[in-house]
């Protein structure tokens, strides 16, 4: 093989290694490539309530269980007796998740409000956004202020339409402290 040959190869090898990475991180990151169940989003978010103070954090975000119809029913009887059944065209989704938060530099002694309203968002897969659900979560609720170093697990609860089979899950870090700073994660609600 000639110089220019050995060249064209390795730059035409390099441009395809490069091109299939970002398409691997890329799950996760919009709604037309939802990270499924099991499977860890990593972003970076900026919290502090001024804009001058705000420090960088890693966030790891796993959806690991996704339950629906009467099985998350059953759940919610149990965590609430007074929970009221989903009218006949909806459903509940129940989904447990874990976050993990490590900060990229000291002091890292900002924390992220988990369970904020509108945090996380059940919604359908041509984009409408379904209401909250009027339930408890079972318990561990995810909810409460996460800290460096720390990784919290809990359950949220949606009600979705019967029909749609493929609902998504936006976190928008946004909306738990994150001053506006921070990529929208999406998964797979199925």
């Amino acid at each position: 093989m000639t110089k220019i040959s050995i060249a064209s190869f390795s730059l035409a090898w390099c441009l395809s290694v490069a091109a299939a990475v970002p398409a691997a991180r890329a799950q996760g990151m919009s709604p037309s490539d939802p990270a499924p169940v099991g499977t860890t989003v990593s972003s970076e978010i900026h919290c502090g309530s001024n804009p001058v103070s705000l420090e960088p954090y890693d966030v790891k975000v796993t959806l690991l269980q996704v339950v629906r119809g009467r099985q998350a029913w059953e759940m919610l009887q149990a965590a609430d007796a007074a929970a009221r059944p989903a009218d006949p065209d909806s459903e509940y989704i129940l989904a447990r998740m874990r976050f993990e938060l490590r900060a990229k530099i000291a002091p890292g002694n900002k924390s992220f409000e988990l369970g904020s309203p509108m945090q996380l968002v059940a919604m359908s897969a041509d984009g409408r956004e379904y209401a909250a659900a009027p339930v408890t979560a079972p318990q561990p609720a995810l909810r409460g202020p996460l800290r460096a170093g720390e990784s919290r697990e809990g359950w949220v609860a949606f009600l979705v339409e019967k029909r749609d089979r493929h609902p998504l899950l936006a976190f928008d870090p946004a909306s738990g402290g994150a001053t506006l700073r921070g990529k929208i994660l999406w998964f797979q609600l199925y």
